[in-house]
């Protein structure tokens, strides 16, 4: 969904009752409203703690929705998984889907249990603390003009923004995104693909 301003957003949020402190109670689900970009206006929210509450029910559908993605696809390889530990012949569309995934996920070999190591979801609280720190709340000039909240540094492979205060020799810029989901989903797919967060993967397995 395209919504042009924070004051629109608000209007939004309060017709369909969407409310952090019911969704952690329990009381309401998180709408599937899924922002293609932060509204204007996210830098002129006098209160910081409105500009928290905005951003972060502005972010968390997105995250549930590609950790709702990638829990399919871990679903779908535990599936594969049992059916070898059965000794069952795997059809030609489950070999196909495990070298997908293999190359997808930068595995050298198209093995289940190298596959799950990297195919699972994300704790939603790292992906919104992170949005969170890197865009300032949503008011960043990377988030405005690229749909970037996380940040992510690319070479000239993609669409980026220069830093208006890049060192001299530097050429890093901040991938842009078409939209908000987008970059969630290749931010995710960083943390499970990127050899800098093996650890991490490594305490997510325990």
């Amino acid at each position: 969904a395209f919504i042009p301003s924070v004051a629109r957003l608000r209007q939004v949020y309060r017709r369909i009752d969407y409310d952090l402190e019911l969704v952690r109670n329990g009381d309401r689900t998180v709408p599937p409203l899924y922002l293609a970009s932060v509204p204007s206006g996210m830098g002129k929210v006098s209160q910081p703690a409105e500009r928290k509450r905005l951003f972060l029910r502005m972010m968390l559908p997105l995250v549930l929705k590609v950790n709702e993605g990638v829990r399919k696809e871990r679903d779908n390889l535990l599936r594969v998984k049992r059916l070898k530990e059965t000794g069952a012949k795997l059809t030609n569309a489950d070999r196909i889907y495990l070298r997908d995934m293999a190359r997808l996920y930068g595995v050298g070999k198209p093995l289940v249990d190298l596959l799950l190591a990297r195919v699972d979801v994300l704790p939603v609280s790292i992906a919104l603390a992170q949005s969170a720190i890197e865009s300032g709340w949503g008011t960043s000039r990377f988030v405005r003009e690229g749909n970037a909240p996380f940040g992510q540094w690319t070479t000239a492979a993609f669409k980026g923004i220069v830093p208006l205060q890049r060192e001299s020799g530097k050429t890093h810029k901040i991938r842009a995104f078409k939209n908000l989901y987008a970059s969630v989903h290749s931010y995710i797919l960083n943390l499970n693909t990127h050899r800098a967060y093996r650890g991490f993967r490594a305490m997510r397995k325990t």
